[in-house]
């Protein structure tokens, strides 16, 4: 089960328990009730994807609210990809991060602030208690780690 951070990780959990069933099925039962669950949720997943990204996420230069760049974030990380920037990289480096951290944080992270116009693109900061990454959007399909830090007095 993927929870999701700003909120939205109640309405998954509250979805994949609606799907589980109510149990005590045969095994022959559970796997046409799984098959079926996947089906569903790939259908799910499609219009999902269409209702957040109509119209949206596809320009750089399109501001998103806080609660669309939450959505389009949470899309993007299973069916889209991470491209991180060269700064990102040494930031991750110099604060001894790695991709799954960085991932971590987009997963788990709340987008709190309105995002920021910086050379020609909308940033969004991503935050959890212990570190901060910054990102943006690149089509619908991408997200650009622009820089990312670990919080000062928050060790691992």
């Amino acid at each position: 089960m993927l929870l999701v951070g700003g909120g939205h990780g109640v309405a998954v959990e509250q979805q994949a328990l609606e799907l589980d069933g109510g149990g005590g099925e045969s095994p022959a039962e559970a796997i046409a009730t799984k098959d079926d669950r996947s089906a569903a949720l790939d259908n799910s997943s499609t219009i999902a994807r269409e209702s957040i990204v109509a119209g949206k996420g596809g320009d750089p230069t399109t501001r998103l609210g806080v609660l669309e760049a939450r959505k389009l974030l949470t899309w993007i990380l299973p069916h889209g990809s991470v491209v991180f920037s060269g700064h990102a990289r040494r930031e991750m480096d110099d604060d001894d991060l790695n991709e799954p951290d960085v991932v971590n944080i987009l997963r788990a992270g709340m987008i709190a602030d309105a995002p920021d116009f910086e050379r020609g693109t909308w940033r969004y900061r991503v935050e959890t208690d212990r570190m901060c990454a910054v990102v943006s959007f690149n089509g619908r399909s991408e997200v650009v780690v622009v820089t990312v830090w670990r919080k000062k007095g928050r060790g691992r």
